[in-house]
């Protein structure tokens, strides 16, 4: 069945009935502004929870609209007949105004984190001209800015978890917003994902939890926690350390090369895969890039223990 649908001969009926719905919430990242309309209080309260730094009031008009309702919350039949008329068939839908499209989400999909995909590449388009977007944790204390570069699964949020327990401050666990001429990171403290192994660290941080009850993707268990108290200040990350998780769980440090270094940082580039959405432009990140390398040291560092891998990194002789 085909579960995406131009919305061009729907707006009128979508402009109708948006404002019928009881929950509207307005975000500011950098200058994207985006509003997102809904009937579900579960999906207006997971999302403000996990975004709070960037909750705004929602005086202006938007840069992008996002109506999102949920099947699980309120009756939504008379909106599908509004919308699809003679056809039956069920789930939640995700309008995205910006993009001319609808989405129908399956019942059995997480919709909180199909609809915050979709904010977030729609995000990163609009930011991708005065910033350089890249997959990346980034902390700061005194004089040094750490930019850890890494793919999922890598040890970013471990190693954030493990150096704010030791003073340094969040910017962000998986997104660096970089400042293309100034070279600065930008605060993103949206809330940590914890996956189920990364439980035992959270010692310490149990009232920073969003809610305690699990939160489901992809047939995962997670949890959020709410750490923009530990928010840092824009920093230009003077050591990147790309991060790799190491089979034999042995830690080692050792320098990188500062072209690879370029290239990896183009490899880790957040780069919107929404229908529509044009890619950022790869020749400006490169400069970007370069200029980040430039002025920073820049290691591979295997993570093995952790305890071990936040002993070698601090203390193996790089600060």
């Amino acid at each position: 069945m085909k579960r995406i649908y131009p919305l061009s001969d729907k707006r009128e009926a979508v402009y109708k009935f948006q404002d019928e719905l009881p929950y509207l919430l307005g975000l500011n990242f950098y200058g994207y502004t985006t509003w997102l309309r809904t009937n579900s209080q579960r999906l207006y309260d997971h999302i403000h929870e996990n975004y709070s730094f960037f909750v705004e009031k929602t005086s202006a008009k938007p840069q992008s609209l996002f109506v999102v309702l949920d099947d699980k919350a309120s009756d939504i039949s008379d909106y599908f007949q509004k919308l699809f008329p003679l056809r039956k068939f069920t789930g939640s839908l995700i309008i995205a105004d910006e993009l001319d499209l609808i989405f129908v989400i399956s019942t059995y999909s997480n919709l909180a984190y199909a609809f915050a995909c979709m904010m977030f590449q729609s995000m990163v388009l609009h930011l991708s001209k005065d910033y350089f977007n890249v997959h990346a944790a980034a902390l700061v204390k005194g004089d040094t800015g750490f930019l850890f570069p890494g793919s999922q699964h890598c040890g970013k949020t471990t190693l954030t978890l493990e150096l704010i327990k030791r003073g340094y401050k969040l910017l962000s666990d998986d997104l660096a917003i970089i400042n293309r001429e100034t070279l600065e990171v930008m605060p993103f403290p949206r809330a940590l994902n914890i996956r189920e192994k990364t439980l035992p660290l959270l010692s310490g941080f149990e009232k920073y939890i969003v809610s305690k009850r699990e939160f489901e993707i992809a047939d995962e268990k997670r949890w959020f926690l709410d750490l923009k108290e530990f928010a840092g200040s824009p920093f230009v990350p003077n050591i990147i350390v790309f991060p790799q998780l190491a089979p034999a769980e042995t830690a080692t440090l050792e320098p990188f090369s500062k072209t690879l270094a370029v290239l990896e940082l183009i490899r880790q580039s957040m780069a919107p895969y929404l229908p529509g959405l044009p890619q950022p432009d790869d020749v400006s990140n490169f400069e970007v890039g370069a200029r980040l390398v430039q002025q920073a040291s820049t290691y591979r560092l295997m993570v093995g223990t952790i305890e071990e891998t936040v002993d070698l990194l601090l203390d193996g002789g790089i600060l």
